[in-house]
């Protein structure tokens, strides 16, 4: 066995020979008291609930900044349909005078047409019996 090695108990161990120092407990060391800690709390939650204020009120700022914008998109939209609505009404007026003129134009070319044709038919005639007096 070696000597440093101990074989019964000594008879002085169980006599703390001087007092042992404290130990540190584990953890973070604490900076601030609970008081100061408290009134760091309760500042961070005030100036928290500020924010969040602050943030509600701008978001229902937005809101009503938007829904005033749908409100007047809205009337636009309504204008321009009835100006959309107005212009195929229009159109289709124009397309009826259109169409009418047209039938209107094709029937004065075809009595233009046969007023021609009599007349060439006259004026043969009248000349045929021109010149039969013209030759006799």
């Amino acid at each position: 066995m070696s000597p440093t090695r101990r074989t019964s108990p000594e008879p002085y161990d169980d006599i703390p020979s001087s007092p042992e120092p404290k130990r540190k407990q584990g953890g973070r060391h604490r900076l601030f008291s609970n008081e100061q800690r408290k009134d760091r709390n309760r500042l961070a939650q005030a100036a928290f609930r500020e924010r969040r204020s602050q943030y509600t009120k701008t978001l229902e700022c937005t809101i009503e900044n938007l829904e005033t914008i749908i409100c007047e998109l809205q009337d636009s939209n309504r204008a321009t349909s009835q100006q959309l609505d107005d212009t195929k009404e229009e159109s289709n007026k124009m397309r009826q005078l259109l169409l009418t003129v047209i039938t209107e134009n094709h029937n004065l070319r075809r009595k233009i047409k046969s007023m021609n044709t009599t007349q060439k038919d006259q004026v043969v005639q009248y000349g045929a019996h021109t010149s039969a007096m013209i030759f006799f």
